[in-house]
């Protein structure tokens, strides 16, 4: 199903990376998947004025305030970590 987030909203894809941890003695083991709840890609983006201003882009990485947004089930979304986010919740863009 699509969805197209309205006004001064964004929809986004919360990130999961697999975390290495180092050993003492210099081994590298890979860690868990794990899911920061506050890293995303942006997914699509709504029309509104101060969403525009943001100046985001689809597939930007961003960092947003922990407790916010609207989780999307996976029967609407078909994809597990979508939510919809209003601006006002996201605190930086990440560059690699």
């Amino acid at each position: 199903m699509l969805i197209e987030p309205m006004g001064d909203r964004v929809l986004i894809k919360k990130v999961q990376e697999e975390i290495k941890e180092k050993m003492v003695s210099g081994i590298l083991i890979p860690g868990e998947l794990k899911e920061p709840k506050n890293i995303a890609k942006v997914i699509a983006l709504g029309n509104g004025e101060k969403i525009a201003r943001l100046n985001l882009s689809v597939n930007d990485k961003i960092l947003f305030e922990g407790y916010g947004g609207e989780e999307i089930s996976e029967e609407i979304s078909n994809e597990k970590g979508i939510m919809i986010l209003n601006f006002d919740k996201i605190i930086a863009r990440l560059y690699e």
